[in-house]
């Protein structure tokens, strides 16, 4: 029997991707489309599910719960997970702040939640190579990240900058929030 998926976010470049992957993969099945209140895609066809607002409506039958939305939709949806009994979720959205991540924290207790603001391989990898670097390296070492974006993208520092912060503060026992010296930092929704 194929995991029945509800994808949060269906009209951006993840969600639409993560539609096309699951649909062509018998191990899942699309039982919900997610997008927000006045989206242009409302009531069309999303792989074989008409895209809603509803976030209730589409959790009815749902084993997991795939989030790529912002960070506000992403807290406001833990709710409405827990009512539905659905216990499997996964988020790639990025940008949360405090208050947002012990939110997640918290849901963390009653669901299964896989969170990370890259799920690539390779970032993964870098991401154990930047940690054992951070801690193998003299603290007179400067740790920098600097990344390149067009000047309207909306979670800067990205999700994979933070992921690699995040490393390489661990690799030296600190907290990123203590060293971090930001040199651009974009409004996340």
């Amino acid at each position: 029997m194929p995991l029945k998926i509800v994808i949060a976010g269906a009209a951006g470049r993840m969600g639409a991707a993560l539609l096309r992957a699951a649909s062509a993969d018998a191990r899942f099945a699309i039982v919900g489309a997610v997008e927000r209140d006045g989206s242009i895609l409302l009531g069309q066809d999303a792989c074989g599910v008409a895209v809603t607002a509803d976030l209730a409506a589409a959790l009815t039958n749902a084993d997991a719960f795939i989030d790529f939305t912002a960070p506000a939709a992403t807290v406001a949806a833990l709710p409405a997970l827990a009512r539905a009994n659905v216990r499997t979720v996964i988020i790639g959205t990025t940008g949360f702040d405090a208050a947002q991540e012990a939110a997640i924290a918290a849901a963390a207790r009653e669901h299964a939640i896989v969170k990370s603001g890259n799920f690539s391989l390779g970032v993964t990898l870098l991401s154990a190579l930047v940690e054992d670097a951070a801690r193998r390296l003299d603290p007179s070492w400067d740790i920098e990240i600097v990344e390149l974006h067009h000047r309207r993208k909306v979670d800067a520092p990205s999700g994979t900058a933070l992921l690699l912060g995040e490393s390489a503060a661990r690799g030296r026992n600190v907290s990123l929030s203590d060293v971090r010296a930001p040199a651009r930092d974009a409004a996340t929704p």
